[in-house]
């Protein structure tokens, strides 16, 4: 049976296509829908600090997902830490500032969604940093 694990990131560099507060192969589905959107807002609020050319932005990922009960009861053994969203949602939103130096980007991420406890290796807010090179 098709089974699907969602791109979790457990490194300081910020992924794009990875929920950056998810831990790896923390949830898995065999049906599934995501959502990734950022918004360049331009200057923002350093349009306030004369020649910055430092860039605003925001980004929203989501994911929904659920896994069948053939696929729980092949892939949810004993030893197996494996969790699946169960019709719930997994949201995180971020903000950041982009060309700094040009070249850098800091992210800024919250893990909104799900309201459940998390484990100590589970991380609700974390600082990504990345480079960009544009020519």
């Amino acid at each position: 049976m098709f089974l699907d694990v969602a791109p979790g990131n457990e490194l300081y560099y910020y992924n794009k296509y990875a929920f950056n507060t998810m831990i790896r192969y923390q949830y898995v589905h065999d049906q599934f829908a995501g959502i990734n959107y950022e918004h360049n807002i331009g200057n923002g609020i350093f349009k306030l600090i004369p020649k910055s050319k430092f860039r605003q932005f925001y980004t929203v990922k989501a994911l929904w997902g659920s896994l069948s009960d053939a696929n729980k009861a092949l892939n949810f053994q004993p030893g197996h830490n494996f969790l699946s969203l169960d019709g719930k949602t997994y949201l995180e939103l971020g903000t950041g500032v982009d060309n700094i130096l040009r070249v850098l980007r800091v992210d800024f991420i919250w893990r909104v969604l799900p309201n459940e406890q998390p484990a100590s290796s589970i991380k609700n807010f974390g600082v990504f940093g990345s480079l960009r090179f544009n020519f």
